[in-house]
């Protein structure tokens, strides 16, 4: 995979220009889009999202519907406007900005929605459609980076996609839609709690930073080539809003897209590692190492160990303990020499209560009994 960097402003724009044609469509059979924002407290993440989605909304001719409450207001209040937006005709569909303040009940505010208006795909409903990969919204942020990753030809198909963030508006559902069969992807979900990031960060062929902690992926954390899409959010100690991806990323992987491509002459250990981990495996018998591409040496099915062998090799008769007196394989009773082409007759079953019955087709049968 080619380093490059995806640029979210140029999509946005191409994206903009279709949805414009398509809402002016829309006006001229009478129909005219409303989408709907319910935001609650002052999170400065949740602020700059959802100016965002009016200021597109005003470019694109659909119609803006803002409801904004302070981190004071009760679940009532909450449920109440939630109700309103339902009811509401001009408003075809609408978010509710996450996350909420302490004490609210996200999920109950969730179901309240009309899972028909529920532009962020977050309705237990829509959500449990796109377990069942059934029609339903789409969760709007990560279907998104879908988008951006296929219209800058990124692979998505069989790339080992390591997503950071278990939240529910990206973490959670970015999963679900990259393993799609559509998309066919390999996807690793780490977050803040995960025990060694950095070693997942450097296998993944994408990467999705949504953890909201700040510049979370350092430049030394990410493969040379990967495709990073920072959708988090935060401010940093100046107060600044800053993303989940140091700045530094970008110029790393420009920087490690050469240095992938060639090995130092210096290093003693790059041609065992250019054939393949460390120069081969090596054989717990004899101690000699093998290369990966020669096969490992099987033992068949017939053969034994010699240690097997000594072990199992029957004892002499005077030391070895026989099966009980009277059995069919008693050491006293002589065993007749049997032609090589006769079969030993069908032993009769034993009637019930007269012991067990020792087999004696083979001379280990008392090692085996």
């Amino acid at each position: 995979m080619t380093a490059q960097i995806l640029d979210g402003k140029a999509t946005a724009a191409e994206i903009k220009s279709d949805l414009t044609a398509r809402v002016a469509a829309l006006k001229e059979k009478g129909v005219t889009p409303g989408l709907g924002t319910i935001l609650v407290g002052d999170d400065p993440g949740s602020q700059k999202y959802v100016a965002g989605k009016h200021r597109d909304c005003a470019q694109v001719g659909i119609a803006s519907i803002q409801r904004e409450l302070p981190g004071t207001a009760t679940q009532e209040e909450i449920e109440a406007v939630v109700r309103e937006l339902n009811e509401d005709p001009a408003c075809t569909g609408y978010i509710v900005q996450l996350p909420l303040p302490k004490g609210i009940d996200e999920n109950r505010i969730l179901e309240l929605m009309d899972p028909e208006k529920d532009a962020d795909g977050l309705h237990p409903m829509n959500l449990g459609r796109l377990v069942l990969n059934e029609p339903a919204p789409l969760p709007c942020t990560p279907n998104g980076i879908i988008t951006l990753l296929r219209r800058h030809g990124v692979e998505i198909k069989g790339a080992e996609v390591v997503v950071v963030g278990r939240g529910v508006t990206i973490g959670r559902p970015m999963p679900l839609l990259l393993t799609r069969r559509s998309e066919n992807a390999t996807v690793t979900q780490c977050h803040t709690g995960t025990r060694d990031l950095s070693a997942h960060l450097k296998r993944a062929d994408i990467v999705v930073a949504a953890a909201g902690s700040a510049h979370l992926i350092r430049p030394e954390d990410v493969k040379p080539g990967a495709a990073v899409l920072d959708v988090g959010v935060s401010r940093s100690a100046e107060g600044k809003i800053v993303g989940d991806v140091h700045p530094g990323v970008a110029e790393v992987a420009r920087l490690g897209r050469a240095q992938s491509r060639r090995r130092r002459p210096d290093d003693p250990g790059a041609a065992a590692r250019q054939r393949g981990r460390g120069g081969g495996a090596q054989c717990r018998l004899s101690g000699r190492r093998r290369t990966p591409p020669r096969p490992p040496r099987r033992r068949s099915p017939g053969r034994t160990s010699p240690s097997a062998t000594r072990s199992a090799r029957p004892t002499p008769r005077a030391s070895r303990a026989g099966p009980p007196a009277g059995s069919r394989c008693s050491p006293g009773t002589p065993r007749a020499p049997r032609a090589a082409a006769a079969r030993p007759p069908a032993t009769p079953p034993r009637p019930p209560g007269s012991g067990p019955s020792w087999p004696c087709c083979s001379p280990w049968a008392w090692v085996c009994c």
